[in-house]
């Protein structure tokens, strides 16, 4: 029957928004699997994070990221607030899966919908690997946002010492 008509697979509502979103967001590795064995689209918005790259990516599931973008998840789509999945791996601190994302072609400048880039979200969270290795890929650290806040003005304002001193290095 599910084979037939994915429709279900499809359905968006709750507040993980799809079947394959709800089962990133809770790491539920064997329901993924299934889900994406059956046909589910990865890139089918929805919910609170928007699209299931997003929902794994803040929950740390760094294999359900990287089968998804092998499945054909979008780098470009943006959840509610503007975030791209880069922008959420960055915010969350996962040097890892921003590393796989960069090597997968993520775009390293795109911000949110307030303008706040990858390298600042992660200098204003004081994630250091994080914002070091967004440098050495080439992403700008003088780039203000919409507030025009840079990168090394948050970090400074929050405290955080090595971010303020890699960024002005």
């Amino acid at each position: 029957m599910w084979r037939e008509d994915t429709a279900q697979l499809h359905s968006v509502g709750g507040q993980y928004g799809t079947p394959l979103q709800a089962a990133c967001a809770k790491g539920h590795m064997a329901a993924f699997d299934l889900l994406i064995g059956w046909g589910a689209d990865p890139n089918v918005e929805g919910g609170e994070f928007g699209i299931p790259l997003n929902a794994a990516i803040a929950n740390c599931q760094s294999k359900m990221a990287e089968s998804l973008v092998r499945s054909g998840a979008s780098l470009v789509l943006r959840d509610f607030m503007g975030r791209t999945p880069l922008y959420t791996a960055s915010l969350h601190g996962h040097p890892e899966i921003v590393h796989f994302l960069v090597k997968a072609g993520a775009e390293l400048k795109t911000g949110n919908k307030n303008g706040w880039t990858p390298v600042g979200v992660a200098a204003v969270e004081g994630h250091l690997n994080v914002v070091k290795l967004l440098l050495d890929q080439g992403a700008g650290a003088k780039m203000p946002a919409k507030d025009r806040w840079t990168p090394v003005m948050v970090a400074a304002n929050h405290g955080h010492l090595e971010v303020v001193k890699l960024l002005l290095d």
